[in-house]
């Protein structure tokens, strides 16, 4: 048991004494050691201790260690803490503890780092001996970072040096000796000011008095706008026939600076009255920095200031001056930096006496607020040149440029010269950096808007990519600039008519390579122009068009017997926004054709009896429905317009195509009933058929019949081709049930619903990057998008309800839009939807179409436009008749049997009667 209690004991001893540590020495270059002033200077490099736990302990000539703390350190004239770059830096005075004073003319002292590292103890001695290079002042004060010091003269007869020549701790101080803080504690012995946290202590020429700050005897002191830390006292010295005093009463600014956008500004009262009595002479202010304090030359070199009028002392220090450090970060892909500095101002006076002097030293260290650096973005352009040059700064040596992205595409510095773009860095007065890019008018990626007139804006999308070298961050920084310039050679546009073709002739200027050519609203693709059978002959110097009248795109502004007016409109628009640059339109007369059909639904017909034997009076010929009568016609010739789905037209399906088939019928005139059958007009029937692909292409037939003689007309193709976006191909498509798990399939059409069925409806991007979102849907009863009747469904982005349907739009989980249709009231018993559909970038810094009700159109600013927009069509839709099986009957009277068993065999004999009349009279008329 002894035993063990030895064994814990001696480790217990073991723990705070030098047993269990190494003695160590720093390695080159890890310590430095400065005598500055009235101070021993010592730092030790941040990247050797780290973040290992240590401390600092004063050794006294046996040894002992004292550690050096908070307050302890206050109390002995230690200040540790770190230079503006993080590293150790240590202020001892040359009156602290442990200091060996040889006569107040040379000073030492013995220290040692007790670190920690990774649970091995080192310890790292450390000796230095300075010696004042200036005599001391009368009185001298120091305001420390953590304490306020002063050191008075004291002129004492040389009977009594003896007693009052005291050095080594300040426990060791005479007890003849009392410090009086002027308040209603009176005098105190010096041992019990030392217990009180103050640092008392007579020298062989110098009484020394040195607070902490905050002490309950310290004071705050206003002198004009500014404040003071006082600590008013006097130390006392009694002996028989003796009594000295000495005036120990310290006072420190301790106001704070104050922060602008570029500078620091540190301000205090020119003249410290709580420690003048009387009036002072020979007022003097110098600077310095990092305890150094500096000459006129430097000072106006590194743009720092230092004025004093009659009441304020004013030290300003520039951000980023020379002496202070500049600590940068990214935050919210900003470039933020934090200033550090540490100032000195130091005051010289001379009071009524001549040999009342007093020094005065501040030691302020200041840490600026971050700043976030607003980068200096720059339009150095010049039109002569044809050149783009931006410059992008001000920023300090922490920051490298990395990399460019202009108009969305990436660009290393590497690939700058192969697009003929130049990149250099230039140096500011203040050290700051300034990144310069050059960019050609030429190159594609400059974007050129024609402005009208001979105008062309040139204008540049850049991002600077710049990267934090000390953190390895990344930031940007996006601008536009623009250049207008009148340089503008537009585009010759001749146009003649040449037989049935309708002619462009357009001689190139320097702007329409970047236009896309349209006929109408149809872009002259290389699908539309194999399609239409249209003639393009294109080159560096021209472009020939030649437009069958046939084609898609044209229209028809004047149908009649005597001939058509055709016009042809040609527009040339943006490649990128698809706006109308230039526009050209005209008319070509050309002979109204025997069939034509229109890409809207309109069917023309013109039928001519003179080629018929024998011939009719056209006059009298009508559609399938009687009330379809000519809308011009002679005794020969007559002309029929009319829309697809009206005056009887049927419809049909052929495999891929939907047949819409009607005739134009002359019925032969008979005498009264019991009369010879005589007639002078023949018998005449017309077939005309349009064939509609039901995606993309519409087909044109027609065939007429005459008695014995059959002639038909010429195939025609036309193709309606939808206007898709480059990039991106979109569709809608029907759902089969409310939860969008299926689809119809192209074989499923017509998709047969009952009148008050609920449809739901899909528009999807084939690619996975865009979203849609709908702007607009209706429904016709024709595959055209621009039928004649139409039904609103959806109506910029909203709802639609009427009597005959109401819309639900919908949300996805993906980048699709949905909505669902009821059917309330069925109109026709055919129905074709289309919508339009904006397409949007999912990828463009997390924004996207918006799907809220009416907002389609405000997507986000210039820069968040629509990918494209498209218009896509579903169908058909056959909507069946509502019976369902069921035969109604009045169940008040129920009908005999008898009675329609009657009604049967007289409409039988009818028939056949009418039959026979019908065969007769065509046996006559031939």
């Amino acid at each position: 048991m002894m035993y063990l209690i030895l064994l814990t004991g001696v480790t217990l001893l073991c723990l705070g004494a030098p047993c269990l540590a190494q003695v160590r020495s720093f390695p080159p270059g890890v310590l430095r050691t400065e005598c500055r002033a009235r101070l021993f200077w010592i730092w030790v490099d941040k990247t050797y201790i780290g973040s290992s736990p240590w401390q600092l302990e004063a050794l006294n000539d046996t040894g002992f260690a004292d550690v050096m703390q908070t307050n302890r350190a206050a109390q002995c004239g230690y200040t540790i803490t770190r230079d503006v770059y993080s590293n150790v830096e240590i202020r001892i005075s040359f009156l602290g503890c442990w200091v060996k004073n040889k006569n107040d003319n040379q000073f030492d002292v013995k220290l040692q780092f007790r670190v920690n590292q990774g649970g091995r103890i080192g310890l790292f001695p450390v000796s230095m001996s300075c010696t004042p290079s200036e005599t001391w002042d009368v009185r001298e004060i120091v305001c420390e970072e953590n304490y306020m010091e002063v050191s008075v003269t004291r002129i004492i007869p040389t009977v009594i040096l003896n007693i009052l020549s005291l050095s080594g701790t300040v426990g060791g101080i005479s007890q003849r000796w009392q410090v009086w803080f002027n308040n209603s504690l009176g005098a105190i012995p010096a041992k019990e000011a030392i217990s009180r946290g103050y640092g008392v202590n007579a020298t062989v020429t110098r009484v020394l008095l040195r607070a902490p700050y905050n002490t309950p005897e310290s004071q705050v002191v206003e002198v004009g706008n500014f404040h003071l830390d006082v600590v008013p006292s006097n130390m006392l010295y009694s002996q028989t026939l003796l009594r000295i005093i000495v005036d120990t009463t310290i006072a420190c600014p301790r106001d704070p600076p104050v922060f602008t956008a570029s500078a620091l500004s540190w301000l205090s009262p020119v003249v410290l009255s709580p420690l003048i009595s009387g009036e002072v002479t020979d007022k003097t202010f110098a600077m310095g920095i990092n305890g150094i304090i500096q000459n006129s030359t430097l000072i106006e070199e590194y743009k720092y200031i230092l004025n004093h009028n009659f009441t304020t002392v004013d030290v300003t220090i520039p951000f980023g001056a020379p002496g202070g450090f500049v600590e940068s970060d990214i935050l919210n892909n900003s470039y933020v930096t934090t200033y550090s500095i540490h100032l000195i101002l130091q005051r010289n006076w001379l009071g009524i006496n001549e040999d009342d002097s007093t020094t005065h030293t501040s030691y302020k260290p200041v840490v600026a607020p971050m700043i976030v650096q607003m980068a200096v973005f720059l339009d150095h352009t010049s039109k002569e040149n044809r050149y783009f040059n931006v410059s992008l700064g001000n920023f300090y040596s922490d920051v490298n440029l990395k990399s460019f992205i202009i108009h969305k595409l990436p660009l290393t510095l590497d690939r700058l010269p192969l697009r003929q773009m130049t990149t250099m860095t230039s140096i500011n007065p203040n050290n700051t950096y300034v990144f310069y890019l050059t960019v050609p008018f030429s190159d594609p990626l400059v974007d050129q808007r024609y402005l009208g007139g001979l105008k062309r804006r040139y204008r540049l999308y850049v991002t600077y990519v710049l990267t934090l070298v000390t953190k390895n961050k990344d930031f940007t920084y996006t601008d536009v600039v623009e250049c207008v310039i009148e340089d503008v050679v537009p585009p010759i546009i001749n146009s003649y008519c040449a037989g049935d073709r309708l002619i462009i002739d357009l001689t190139r200027g320097n702007m329409d390579y970047y236009w896309l050519p349209y006929l109408r609203e149809l872009p002259l693709t290389n699908a539309l122009i194999t399609s239409q059978n249209i003639t393009v002959r294109n080159s560096e110097a021209a472009l020939y068009i030649e437009v069958p009248y046939t084609s898609v795109g044209l229209v028809y502004e004047v149908v009649k017997l005597a001939g058509s007016l055709v016009r042809l409109d040609f527009t040339l628009r943006n490649n990128q926004t698809l706006e109308t640059e230039i526009s050209h339109s005209f008319n070509c007369p050309l002979p109204t054709r025997t069939l034509l059909c229109l890409a809207n639904g309109t069917m023309i017909v013109v039928v001519d009896s003179s080629v018929t034997k024998p011939v009719f009076n056209a006059q009298k010929a009508h559609l399938r429905d009687p009330n379809c009568t000519p809308q011009e016609a002679t005794n020969e010739r007559a002309l029929f317009n009319f829309a697809a789905y009206t005056c009887g037209t049927t419809r049909r399906f052929d495999g891929d195509y939907l047949v819409y088939e009607n005739e134009v019928t002359f019925d032969r005139q008979v005498l009264l009933p019991g009369q010879p059958i005589i007639s002078r007009d023949s018998s005449y029937r017309l077939t005309v058929r349009c064939r509609y692909p039901i995606r993309d292409t519409l087909w044109l037939g027609g065939q007429y019949k005459s008695g014995a003689i059959e002639q038909r007309l010429a195939v025609t193709q036309a193709k309606v081709l939808r206007r898709r976006a480059r990039t991106h191909v979109a569709e809608l498509k029907i759902a089969k049930d409310e939860n969008f798990t299926a689809f119809y399939q192209n074989g499923d059409f017509p998709v047969s619903v009952q009148p008050t069925d609920v449809l739901y409806f899909q528009a999807d991007v084939q690619t996975p990057e865009p979203i849609t979102a709908l702007k607009d849907c209706w429904a016709t009863t024709f595959p055209g998008q621009d039928g004649i009747t139409r039904w609103d469904l959806i109506v910029d982005g909203c709802d639609a309800e009427t009597e005959t349907f109401s819309t639900e739009v919908q949300t996805s989980p993906d980048w699709s839009s949905r909505f669902k249709v009821k059917i309330h009231d069925a109109p026709t018993s055919q129905l074709f939807i289309h919508c339009k559909v904006l397409i949007c970038d999912a990828t463009s810094q997390g924004q996207s179409c918006p799907k809220t009700c009416n907002q389609t159109e405000l997507l986000m600013d210039k820069s968040a436009a629509p990918l494209s927009t498209e218009v896509v069509s579903a169908g058909p839709i056959q909507i069946r008749a509502h019976h369902n099986g069921v035969v109604y009957q009045n169940v008040a009277e129920k009908t005999p049997s008898w009675t329609w068993m009657l009604s049967l065999g007289l409409a039988v004999i009818s028939a056949l009667t009418v039959g026979a009349i019908f065969l007769t009279v065509r046996l006559f008329t031939k």
